[in-house]
């Protein structure tokens, strides 16, 4: 497991970046290749998915739509289930969004990250509960990532089109039955940035974590049917859960890594 601070230039107060490394050697050995876009790293696609790249793994804009198209119409046949019609921003190696002709993020469908191992972006709301303990939630067993797991409080994909602080509020509306944070009471620790294996596939996840003091007379109240349950737990609960593989990986790594250790981690989000 790779658990460690993500908090990259531009993205955070943080005056130096930090950065998780990935082993390349690895990578290779299991069939794993890397691609650019417009000569910078991106990602490392799948060996399944390479015939689509024809051989040319530094795209262009008109290039990467194509491919993005093709894939879309093979995706059973490649083994792409739940295309989701949710776009996420391509970032690059050194962290920074990567961005088109027009002026504006270039983007790609959340389910060909994991395939074309992709750096994905979500958001993550830890809500503390006056004894310490932090609300957690169960992942509906309909969910296609991670059924049936515990989870963070509130959490979910970063999409193209909002900023972490308007991601963050919409997900805590639907996920915990919280319509609107008071001024103040919601804060930014920082970032952990997650990579691990899953299958054959590489996930690279940079999760922005925030923390909120809940009342205490508050408990979660769903408004979807994407949790069926919800706790109070301890950290050590979720240590404990995410060693016996009860509990999602990256939603323990915003509870359990050492975020506060970011410089700038409890000042304000300046969100790219």
């Amino acid at each position: 497991m790779i658990i460690g601070p993500g908090c990259l230039e531009g993205e955070c107060p943080s005056p130096a970046p930090l950065r998780s490394e990935i082993n390349r050697a690895l990578l290779v050995a299991v069939g794993l290749q890397p691609w650019s876009f417009r000569g910078e790293p991106v990602g490392w696609a799948t060996p399944g998915l390479l015939p689509f790249f024809e051989s040319q793994l530094d795209l262009d804009e008109s290039g990467l739509a194509a491919r993005e198209q093709r894939l879309r119409q093979a995706a059973s046949v490649v083994g792409l289930t739940g295309w989701r019609d949710e776009r996420q921003r391509l970032i690059g190696a050194s962290g920074q969004v990567i961005f088109g002709d027009d002026g504006r993020p270039v983007a790609l469908e959340r389910s060909l990250f994991r395939p074309l191992g992709l750096l994905a972006q979500s958001v993550q709301l830890n809500a503390r509960a006056p004894a310490g303990s932090y609300w957690v939630a169960r992942r509906s067993h309909q969910k296609a990532i991670d059924p049936g797991l515990w989870d963070s409080c509130v959490a979910g994909g970063l999409p193209s089109n909002e900023t972490p602080d308007q991601s963050i509020q919409r997900e805590a509306r639907e996920e915990a039955g919280i319509h609107g944070f008071a001024p103040e009471s919601l804060r930014l620790w920082g970032m952990v940035r997650v990579a691990r294996m899953v299958e054959d596939l590489l996930h690279i996840e940079r999760v922005w974590v925030y923390e909120w003091n809940a009342p205490s007379d508050w408990q979660p109240r769903p408004e979807d049917d994407e949790v069926m349950a919800v706790d109070c737990w301890s950290r050590a609960d979720v240590r404990a859960a995410w060693s016996e593989g009860r509990f999602n990986h990256e939603a323990a790594a915003g509870l359990l890594a050492p975020v506060s250790s970011i410089d700038g981690a409890r000042h304000s989000s300046q969100p790219a």
